[in-house]
């Protein structure tokens, strides 16, 4: 591997957060709403990020009907 390919796997590695998905993609976008109506429905082993919330209010006029976050 040379020293350019690390590099870009540091970075994309960067770019992805514990979902493990690029932020703001569709796929993304998806595990997020399912996290956050998981968390909506009462389960109690739901992991959240501030950043997949936003994303969710974002899409649901603030979410307000739903959950304060």
């Amino acid at each position: 591997m040379t020293n350019l390919e690390r590099r870009v796997r540091k970075l994309e590695a960067r770019g992805n957060d514990p979902s493990g998905l690029m932020p703001h993609s569709s796929q993304w976008v998806e595990y997020w709403d399912r996290q956050v109506q998981r968390y909506v429905d009462g389960e109690s082993d739901v992991y959240l990020t501030l950043e997949g919330v936003r994303s969710w209010m974002r899409r649901t006029d603030g979410g307000e009907e739903h959950c304060a976050v």
